[in-house]
């Protein structure tokens, strides 16, 4: 769990946040992460799949 709103984290970062989002969608649909709201679960990849 993170302290920041996604602004806030993108503040924090010292990124835009239309860039950070479309890089945690781009890692969500990967299935390299999973969250929501300001969870965030790295995953494990699979063994097969890398």
């Amino acid at each position: 769990m993170i302290p920041y709103d996604r602004q806030a984290l993108a503040d924090y970062l010292g990124v835009e946040r239309s860039a950070m989002s479309a890089e945690i969608s781009k890692l969500k649909k990967a299935g390299r992460i999973d969250c929501s709201g300001s969870r965030f679960r790295v995953l494990t990849p699979d063994k097969e799949s890398s």
